[in-house]
């Protein structure tokens, strides 16, 4: 008599685990790769009457944001991330490497940006992913962007916000005027 032996499915291990010791090193080796650029930023958010000088208190409130939705966090499906993610994280190191060689900040962050994403993508899997990555992305707001971007970009969303702001006013039965700021009259 022969026997079956049915076995379950191997399934794609989730993301990859981070607690302890491998935590505290992924996390040592991102603050030494850019420690440089971040005693960059902070000679600019601290210059007198920088546009940016708000950028030190990016950080904590992204760790606050990552706090809150920990709830979330926790209850999202495990999954694996896809190879592709692992690609753009890989070339997103070489970038770092090839913007600090050059001391090109603007690439720094650029890349800086991509590792912060494309490393939670990779290391939390895509299901996390999604509930994390808006707190992840407000780190773009502490990069001191050059001016002719930020002034565009910035003016653009000024005007966004005056006119949600104005929406706003208008439901709730004021009469706003709106320039380049929003009185009530």
């Amino acid at each position: 008599m022969s026997q079956v032996v049915l076995s379950e499915p191997r399934v794609a291990s989730p993301a990859i685990n981070l607690s302890g010791w491998p935590g505290y090193a992924v996390s040592g080796l991102f603050i030494v790769a850019f420690l440089p650029l971040w005693i960059h930023y902070w000679t600019v958010w601290t210059a007198d009457e920088s546009a940016f000088g708000f950028g030190y208190f990016v950080p904590p409130s992204v760790a606050y944001l990552v706090w809150a939705n920990r709830d979330l966090l926790r209850d999202a499906p495990e999954s694996s991330p896809r190879r592709t993610g692992w690609f753009v994280l890989g070339s997103m190191v070489l970038l770092q490497c090839v913007a600090c060689l050059a001391e090109f900040r603007l690439l720094e962050g650029a890349a800086m940006m991509g590792i912060v994403l494309a490393g939670a993508y990779c290391l939390l899997g895509p299901g996390k992913y999604r509930v994390i990555w808006p707190s992840l992305a407000y780190t773009a707001t502490m990069i001191p962007w050059p001016g002719d971007l930020t002034s565009g970009l910035l003016f653009r969303l000024q005007q966004l916000s005056i006119g949600s702001s104005v929406w706003v006013f208008r439901q709730l039965g004021l009469r706003p005027t709106a320039s380049l700021t929003s009185s009530l009259k």
